[in-house]
C-alpha cells in the first residue's frame, strides 16, 4: 500500500500507510471528524511529538523537537522545520513567531511529505530538498496568502501541492496559477478526501 494523505480544515493532516497512521495539527477535533480513533488525542498518545511550546499545555512526557531537529520512529523519519510569520509579507495577523511553531518533513515508504504549518513564505523553505507532496497554507490571515503560496510552491518544487489553511482563498485559482507557471500538480482536497501518493 502506498502512503495516502487525508485533509481536514484548516490544516489537519492524516498520513496513512499499511501499518502506520500519523496525524498533524488536529485542530477542531470532532468538528469534521467525529469517529476519530481516541488514540489521536494527546492525552492518550504513548509517544507524541510536538514543538517545545506544547509542553506547558500538555503536561505529558513528549519528545521535544525544534526546527531542523530530526527523530525516527521505526522506518519513519520526522524533521521539524521553521514555520513563522514575517513583517515583509501579506499575512495580516503576525501571531506565529520564529521558534514558536514548526512545520514537518515526514519521510516514509520512500516518500517525503512537507506540512508547512502556520507560516508565511520564508527563506528556510529553500532548504528541505526533494519532496513528493507539500501542504501549503493559502489563506493569508495567519499564514501566507495564495500569491505567496504560488511563489513558495515554485521555489520548493514538490511533485504535488495540496492547499490548506484556505480561509476564503480559492484553491482552484491557486491550482490554475501554480500549474500555469510550473510542472507541479495541485490537488485541492475536499474535507476528508484522500490523495494517494504515487
Amino acid at each position: 500500500m502506498s502512503a495516502s494523505i487525508k485533509w481536514f480544515p484548516p490544516s489537519w493532516l492524516q498520513i496513512k500507510t499499511a501499518d502506520k497512521t500519523i496525524y498533524i495539527d488536529t485542530a477542531y477535533l470532532g468538528t469534521y471528524f467525529t469517529n476519530y480513533p481516541k488514540k489521536i488525542e494527546f492525552s492518550r498518545w504513548p509517544d507524541p511529538t510536538a514543538p517545545r511550546q506544547c509542553i506547558k499545555e500538555l503536561g505529558k512526557d513528549i519528545k521535544v523537537i525544534a526546527p531542523w531537529e530530526e527523530i525516527t520512529s521505526g522506518d519513519i523519519r520526522i524533521k521539524a522545520v521553521d514555520a513563522y510569520n514575517t513583517m515583509e509579507v501579506s499575512s495580516t495577523r503576525k501571531v506565529h513567531h520564529k521558534g514558536y511553531g514548526v512545520g514537518y518533513l515526514i519521510t516514509l515508504e520512500g516518500k517525503t511529505i512537507y506540512h508547512a504549518g502556520d507560516t508565511d513564505f520564508i527563506p528556510e523553505m529553500k532548504e528541505p530538498g526533494d519532496m513528493d507532496a507539500a501542504l501549503l497554507p493559502i489563506g493569508g490571515t495567519f499564514t501566507m496568502d495564495a500569491q505567496e503560496a504560488v511563489k513558495a510552491a515554485i521555489t520548493i518544487k514538490p511533485a504535488v501541492v495540496i492547499p490548506m489553511h484556505m480561509k476564503k482563498a480559492d484553491p482552484q485559482e491557486f491550482k490554475k496559477n501554480v500549474e500555469a507557471r510550473s510542472n507541479i500538480k495541485v490537488v485541492p482536497l475536499q474535507i476528508g478526501e484522500i490523495y494517494k501518493l504515487k
